[in-house]
């Protein structure tokens, strides 16, 4: 383990023990309790599991399948935890195995300093020690990653032939970027296009979401606040640039309300699914070099093209763009890899 991850995270941990004293170690706590009880769930459900079974699955401890994490006021169920438990309890079998680490869940706890130094280091080497030392070389292996895109553990240091289906641009192949699966609806459109949301800060990568208020800012209705849902609800297009990651929540909240996406993408589309979907009768997706030919692609759709792109978002909604949708597509997706060549050949092109 690198020495000064562990120091750093343990100054981190320190200063704020001591900034807020009762009010961390009430949250260690409360975290703690939570994590009994997810053990708990857990070992029930490994209970499904027999010897044979772990020929397509790798046993990893509990301690790397931590409870769900809080991200803007949602807690699960995540991508990585749900494809878990919906791969014991349908005793799927594959030929690649795969490896069920909740990588979000440590890294996220980590980042809030959920853990002691002790435990977080205990953890971090059980983590290194599954992926660079219990992997065999010639097996083929796959695991997922949600919306993970901080450097704790640089995602492409995983071996080869470890398949990565990431949610959030730091893998290789895309999967949607999901917080649950809301009920698809497609309210009535007052707004032709909006975008809610913070223009600064982390999300605003590459300065991308300021070029994209000074080039629209006259063409679109910008805001923020807690209304974002309704106004995306009322929005005939959606405006949805990458975030930290190179994707967002935001495009298929967007779709889950009938309201055309707007990808704005700079150094690679991480669209999901381009082996079977076309995305262009769902979305707009544009380079951020051409920002400027956004309203000319909007004002090119007849009220016509506008209810056959809704209607089709609500017959793709369901299989594509729900958790459970994702668990069959990524069962589906690993049918077109038979060897390890076939992994190597995706996984020698990761970019970071």
């Amino acid at each position: 383990m690198n020495s000064d991850i562990l120091l750093n995270y343990s100054k981190e941990f320190e200063q704020k023990i001591s900034n807020q004293p009762i009010k961390s170690r009430l949250r260690l706590a409360s975290f703690w309790l939570q994590r009994v009880i997810n053990n708990w769930q857990i070992q029930q459900l490994n209970k499904h599991l027999s010897e044979d079974d772990y020929n397509s699955i790798v046993r990893v401890p509990s301690c790397l399948q931590d409870p769900p994490y809080k991200y803007q006021g949602y807690q699960g169920p995540w991508i990585e935890g749900f494809f878990h438990e919906y791969w014991v309890k349908n005793n799927i079998s594959s030929h690649i195995t795969y490896l069920p680490i909740l990588f979000d869940s440590f890294f996220f706890h980590s980042q809030v300093h959920k853990y002691t130094p002790r435990q977080f280091e205990y953890i971090y080497g059980q983590l290194l020690q599954i992926t660079q030392k219990s992997i065999h070389p010639d097996k083929i292996y796959f695991t997922i990653l949600g919306m993970y895109d901080h450097p704790i553990w640089d995602w492409h240091q995983f071996p080869k032939n470890v398949l990565v289906f990431s949610a959030n641009g730091n893998g290789d192949i895309a999967i949607p970027l999901l917080k649950g699966s809301p009920q698809f609806q497609c309210p009535p459109k007052e707004i032709l296009v909006s975008f809610m949301g913070r223009l600064d800060g982390a999300s605003n990568t590459g300065n991308l979401r300021q070029q994209m208020y000074d080039n629209l800012r006259d063409f679109a209705y910008f805001g923020q606040g807690a209304n974002w849902r309704s106004i995306m609800e009322k929005s005939t297009f959606t405006l949805c640039p990458r975030g930290l990651g190179r994707t967002s929540f935001r495009l298929y909240e967007a779709i889950s309300v009938g309201s055309i996406p707007i990808y704005i993408w700079d150094d690679m589309e991480w669209l999901p699914y381009q082996d079977v979907l076309d995305w262009s009768e769902i979305a707009i997706s544009v380079n951020i070099k051409d920002l400027d030919k956004i309203p000319q692609l909007v004002y090119a759709h007849s009220q016509e093209d506008i209810f056959r792109k809704q209607q089709l978002m609500a017959e793709l909604y369901s299989k594509f763009f729900t958790l459970e949708g994702v668990c069959k597509n990524i069962l589906r997706m690993l049918d077109n890899f038979h060897n390890l060549a076939d992994i190597q050949e995706v996984t020698s092109k990761r970019k970071v």
